[in-house]
């Protein structure tokens, strides 16, 4: 099996890592070294980070600020 390969065993999300054994996938805030390890498939400054939560909550702020403006503005 190739180092990175993901796949859901027993339920569970999980990536074959350097030793080439399966690990389960990292959650949200997890300590990571690369993105196939996180269930976001996204490590940032050595943290699992879900970007596209974060890229919902900013739009969901945006669209708040649009609304305010039409209200003011008609």
């Amino acid at each position: 099996v190739i180092q990175g390969t993901r796949v859901i065993i027993k339920g569970n999300p999980s990536y074959c890592d350097i030793d080439s054994k399966w690990q389960i996938q990292k959650e949200e805030n997890k300590d990571c070294q690369n993105n196939y390890e996180c269930k976001s498939n996204f490590c940032s400054n050595n943290a699992c980070y879900d970007i596209s939560k974060e890229m919902m909550e900013t739009k969901n702020i945006v669209q708040k600020i649009l609304d305010w403006f039409k209200k003011i503005f008609g």
